[in-house]
């Protein structure tokens, strides 16, 4: 607990905290899959309740927020398309209500779980500033503000790719292998993204992001946010008639997939998704052999 508190007498692999162990701290994707899997394989509900409950803790206090989302995203594809389960609609509701109240406080109070300020949070709902939730659900506004920096400050170059592909191999590799152990960061579409808030310089980062749109505007311009969404279209299309769904395996790939690929439009950088992909997809690649077998043994 001290480690994932950030306590800074503890050290877990030469870090300060859990939050800064870069590839330790990743592997937190798999807990989102674990939890998918066990509920696909028709694990008892109450355990999958205690397991999600758990992960979302866990999250919480490592300030992963969207990792929350997609655990939730991953259940519902896993239940809304059971076709033998009905569930009540009144349970559909209460659980829909729940969420919608832990996703606003875990937004309202997410510098106070990162930071173990857990004497400060808040629990009562009318206390939230809901205007925090929306400043951090507005994506679409930092891709038209990245376009109208574009073409205010014609001066300022794509990057042609190297913050989209380029950075997943610099993400991937550890520091010592980069002069003086430090890489080269941030990468050069999120500063131009950071400028174009035109903010005051003593400002902090902010850690807004655009959505896929605006990733592919900043690399290529407007030939890429035209051509790249259409390419994208192939990949996605070549993604699921690789992994037919009536398997369970390609069920679970094209889940696995979708939740990525989620983060990808939502968060534009294209580095962080194959990080997630790769992350998310390592339960389901270990479980792929006994899968397979058991489809096949299931096979009449």
């Amino acid at each position: 607990m001290d480690i994932l508190l950030g306590s800074a007498d503890e050290s877990l692999f030469g870090q300060e905290s859990i939050t800064n162990s870069y590839y330790f701290r990743n592997c937190a994707d798999c807990i989102i899959t674990t939890v998918v899997l066990f509920a696909y394989l028709k694990g008892n509900k109450y355990k999958v309740t205690a397991m999600t409950l758990l992960a979302f803790i866990l999250f919480a206090i490592m300030g992963f927020r969207y990792r929350i989302i997609l655990t939730i995203l991953g259940l519902i594809l896993v239940y809304g398309l059971d076709t033998k389960s009905i569930i009540p609609y009144s349970r559909i509701l209460l659980t829909s209500m729940a969420l919608l109240y832990f996703i606003f406080f875990i937004t309202y109070n997410r510098w106070n779980f990162i930071q173990g300020r857990f004497s400060d949070l808040s629990y009562n709902p009318v206390e939230f500033e809901y205007g925090v939730f929306f400043e951090q659900t507005r994506a679409s506004l930092a891709d038209f503000n990245l376009i109208r920096y574009y073409e205010a400050n014609p001066e300022i170059h794509h990057d042609y790719g190297l913050t989209m592909f380029g950075y997943v191999l610099i993400k991937a590799l550890p520091k010592f292998v980069f002069p003086n152990g430090v890489k080269p960061y941030p990468p050069p579409a999120l500063t131009i993204l950071d400028n174009s808030l035109e903010l005051p310089k003593q400002w902090a980062r902010t850690g807004e992001a655009t959505l896929h749109y605006g990733a592919f505007y900043g690399a290529f311009g407007g030939l890429g946010f035209v051509i790249m969404p259409f390419l994208m279209g192939f990949w996605l299309r070549f993604v699921v008639s690789r992994n037919p769904a009536f398997t369970p395996l390609g069920f679970l790939k094209q889940v696995v997939f979708s939740l990525a690929i989620f983060q990808f439009v939502t968060r534009g950088y294209f580095p962080q998704f194959v990080d997630h992909f790769v992350y998310i997809s390592l339960p389901v690649w270990l479980l792929s052999g006994l899968l397979k077998r058991s489809t096949v043994l299931s096979t009449p």
